[in-house]
């Protein structure tokens, strides 16, 4: 017979195993019904003890066949999708049209919407498109570099061709 003090780390392991116990009642029933609703998706025959003792939820099956509204996806398509690039701002629209595909500093900007108040600029025009991602400027992390100038991002650029189309 073999020595308690020679396999004294199974033993422990084996106490400490029973001591878990099995795993709880509702654990196990969850496991189970995934089980078996994987069975159903693959087509597999579930076991039979189930058709004979069904529980409570297994008793009231859902009607697959029968069409479900989920939400998802509209059962009838807009006329029209909306524009991604489309803005009701009036000041964004015409500091794009401004820009265009140039790289521009804030002073040729004004010069050229015929403004003269710089914080008035910046608050209207500047500061909603650089926030909405229509302009970019050209020295991100230094925003008072001597050289900054701003040109449109891909969205901008988008709007820009937009407005180019309808005028």
């Amino acid at each position: 017979m073999p020595d308690f003090n020679d396999h004294k780390d199974r033993y422990l392991n084996f106490d400490d195993y029973i001591r878990q116990g099995e795993p709880a009642q509702r654990e196990r029933a969850d496991a189970w019904r995934v089980a078996i609703g994987l069975q159903a998706v693959d087509g597999l025959t579930t076991s039979e003890y189930f058709h004979i003792h069904p529980t409570a939820e297994w008793s009231v099956q859902p009607n697959l066949a029968a069409p479900t509204n989920t939400g998802q996806a509209p059962n009838k398509l807009p006329n029209k999708l909306p524009n991604k690039f489309e803005t009701d701002n009036l000041y964004i629209k015409r500091l794009v049209a401004i820009i265009g595909d140039k790289e521009i500093t804030v002073k040729e900007m004004m010069i050229e919407a015929g403004l003269k108040d710089r914080v008035s600029f910046l608050n209207l025009y500047l500061t909603p498109a650089i926030k909405d991602k229509y302009v970019r400027m050209l020295y991100p992390d230094r925003p008072n570099h001597p050289r900054q100038k701003y040109q449109l991002t891909v969205k901008g650029l988008a709007l820009y061709n937009e407005l180019m189309k309808r005028n």
